[in-house]
């Protein structure tokens, strides 16, 4: 039998959604619907649904959905035939057992020929379960399963969702499946925008959803073409007067927000641009969704576009509301900022003594203390003012507790910045302040300035050692002080700046700071494995090769630079033609290694044991780039290193082809093997090249 199969359609209309995690919710409704579809067998899992959402509505359609399953043909062998009946052909409890376990009596059971024997068997046609009956339950499901925090109840509190749920749409092609979804019977009835249509509009096939909505409802259901619309009319109100910043995470909030995009072009006093840019900015964007405008240099204009959800008859009176509003949050900005100005840095600073960082970690007070000691030392090692270390250090924290902060957390360490400077503290601790949090995310910018990289290496390895010290390190998804990203942010500073680190010491000195507040004696080194396991992950983000990673991890080193200058050392050395074949030498030699006490293997091979041509060969090949090679090597110049190891390609190569490393005599055998130890440890001075594969 052949099912029919066409677009399934469902839409749930409610009243306006949150826009944060509006796109997130209807790909989470779709996929889960699709997901049942594919496991009940009416749906193929290589066909994925097509997506809308916008405030009032989450919809998806999926092509050649089966009206129903197929037939499901079931078959059983039971018992073998002598134990299912007696010599009579009466049926045995275990016979009567199987023929109750299929629904059947024993005399309707038929016989089959297996390797037990002559056995009891059953088979059936069972016609597939019809989609419309299906539906309702796979609905519930993928509902249930929605990344919700907390469900609005509304009538009688059965169902719960994020709005209330006004209507809704089931299509299988043209045709009304009869179901309830949250108790509202399914139609072909949708609703259009709020304003714009009062009318209700039908759906006459789930194909036509879009294009109907738009063209009859004022409604653009694509999340996706809907957010390029935003953007295009932010653009184009933006372009006479400048270039509008346009912030990913508030383009995705306006598009939640609206079903009609319209932007327009509104302003400000000029009088207000006295103020830091970042807390307009910031008030703007957070509080009015607006887009702030820019000229060439990145400065704030006395402009902003606000995306309207409608087509206004009168847009100079939706422009005129939206520059009434912007005023008094302009003006609050004003006042918390000279308000903080005047009390300053070291004022915050105190309050600091009543912020509590970690209850068995103390104060943010405290923490600035240790974040300014350990910069001080960081700051020896690569050449900052100590001095200056100290005081941006012990003034990292300080603007947590100013109105602005308070205000728009967002704007911690900028706000710092601009307080310090207003104080007439030095360019580089202003600088620090703010560089302190660098880098914040994947693709950040790193500290340019070198106190900002003492105070932002000491307060990201202070955080870390503390939370390891207490026995509250990241388990799976869980790291709710983001040490994860802290300890990327150690790794990404020390090499993008090409500091010459080493981690161990620096955790150390961060958990002798702490005093007797840490009870994990081994925090120093679950800490450092912690930061160094984070390799990978970085490697990974750069599209580097796992075995490359491994090979120099192999080394054991914990100066993340000079891990750094090893991968790409490596990464360049497996593109020379000579390095497979190196590679599996070095792999043969380990493999030859293993068992062998390696101290004994030290030291050269004796020249009077070395009687063949071609062991003669390899040792005078050693012996020549040692003394070349160990310049090369404390320079950190490890491209080169590798490079010239390369050349030992054709000795190798003429060793394994014609010596027998396992001699019967031991001395011979044994030198041999000092010899190629040798051979390994030249290379792994750089990385473990039989890592490579």
């Amino acid at each position: 039998m052949t099912i029919k199969k066409d677009t399934l359609f469902i839409e749930i209309g409610t009243e306006e959604l949150p826009p944060g995690n509006l796109y997130q919710l209807a790909n989470s409704f779709a996929n889960g619907i699709a997901k049942e579809l594919v496991a009940a067998k009416l749906l193929d899992s290589q066909i994925k649904p097509q997506v809308f959402a916008s405030p009032r509505r989450l919809a998806f359609l999926v092509e050649a959905v089966g009206i129903c399953q197929a037939e499901q043909t079931i078959e059983r062998v039971g018992p073998p035939e002598k134990a299912a009946a007696d010599k009579e052909g009466k049926p045995t409890k275990v016979g009567l057992g199987f023929a109750r376990s299929v629904g059947v009596s024993f005399d309707e059971l038929g016989r089959k020929e297996t390797g037990r024997g002559s056995c009891l068997y059953f088979k059936t046609t069972k016609p597939g379960e019809k989609l419309e009956s299906l539906l309702p339950e796979i609905a519930q499901k993928a509902l249930e399963s929605l990344p919700i925090r907390k469900r609005m109840r509304w009538g009688d509190k059965l169902y719960g969702f994020v709005r209330p749920a006004h209507w809704v749409i089931a299509l299988h092609g043209e045709n009304i499946l009869p179901i309830e979804i949250m108790g509202i019977k399914a139609g072909r009835t949708t609703k259009g925008h709020r304003f714009h249509c009062k009318d209700t509009i039908e759906i006459e096939h789930g194909n036509q959803y879009e294009k109907t909505l738009k063209e009859k409802g004022w409604v653009i259901p694509s999340f996706e073409e809907r957010k390029k619309k935003v953007k295009a009319e932010v653009m184009t109100a933006a372009q006479p007067q400048g270039k509008p910043e346009l912030d990913e995470e508030l383009l995705d909030e306006v598009t939640g927000l609206v079903e009609w995009p319209k932007g327009l072009l509104g302003s400000f006093s000029e009088s207000f641009l006295e103020a830091p840019q970042e807390c307009l900015i910031y008030s703007m964007k957070e509080h009015q969704k607006y887009f702030p405008v820019l000229d060439d240099q990145g400065r704030l204009l006395p402009w902003f576009v606000t995306v309207a959800n409608l087509e206004s008859k009168d847009p100079a009176k939706v422009i005129e509301g939206n520059e009434k509003v912007i005023t008094p949050r302009l003006n609050d900005a004003i006042f918390f900022f000279e308000k903080d100005k005047k009390a300053g840095l070291l004022h915050f600073r105190e309050q600091l003594k009543k912020v509590v960082f970690q209850a068995q970690l103390g104060t943010v007070f405290e923490k600035t203390e240790r974040v300014a000691q350990l910069a001080a030392m960081i700051g020896d090692h690569i050449g900052a003012d100590k001095n200056l270390c100290i005081q941006a250090g012990e003034l990292s924290k300080a603007d947590l507790t100013s109105d602005m902060v308070y205000e728009f957390t967002e704007l911690q360490g900028i706000m710092g910045r601009y307080y310090s400077l207003a104080a007439g503290d030095p360019a580089e601790v202003a600088e620090a302040i703010r560089e302190q949090y660098l880098p914040r995310f994947a693709g950040d910018e790193v500290p340019t300035t070198k106190v900002g990289m003492a105070v932002a290496l000491a307060d990201k390895i202070d955080t870390i050692i503390g939370l390891f010290g207490i026995g509250k390190p990241p388990t799976g998804s869980k790291d709710p002080y983001s040490l994860r990203r802290a300890a990327l942010g150690v790794l990404r500073i020390m090499i993008e700046n090409a500091l010459d680190l080493r981690v161990s010491p620096l955790f150390d000195k961060a958990a002798t700071l702490y005093g007797k507040k840490l009870s994990n004696k081994d925090a120093v080194s679950d800490a450092v494995q912690f930061v160094l396991d984070r390799f990978p992950a970085k490697y990974k983000e750069e599209g580097r090769r796992p075995d490359t990673i491994s090979a120099v991890n192999a080394i054991k080193i914990d100066m993340p630079f000079d891990f750094h200058r090893r991968v790409l050392a490596v990464e360049s050395f497996r593109e020379m033609p000579e390095a497979e074949s190196l590679a599996a030498a070095n792999k043969r030699v380990q493999n030859m290694l293993k068992g062998n006490d390696l101290a004994k293997l030290a030291g050269t091979p004796e020249p009077a044991l070395l009687t063949e041509p071609a062991e003669k060969e390899l040792s005078d090949a050693l012996k020549g780039l040692e003394k070349q090679l160990e310049p090369l090597i404390q320079r950190g110049e490890y491209t080169k290193v590798l490079s010239e190891l390369a050349a030992l390609k054709k000795p190798v190569d003429k060793f394994f082809d014609e010596i027998r490393v396992m001699d019967e005599d031991p001395k011979i055998q044994q030198n041999r093997i000092i010899l190629l130890n040798n051979l390994h440890g030249l290379f792994f001075k750089v990385a473990d090249i039989s890592q490579l594969s």
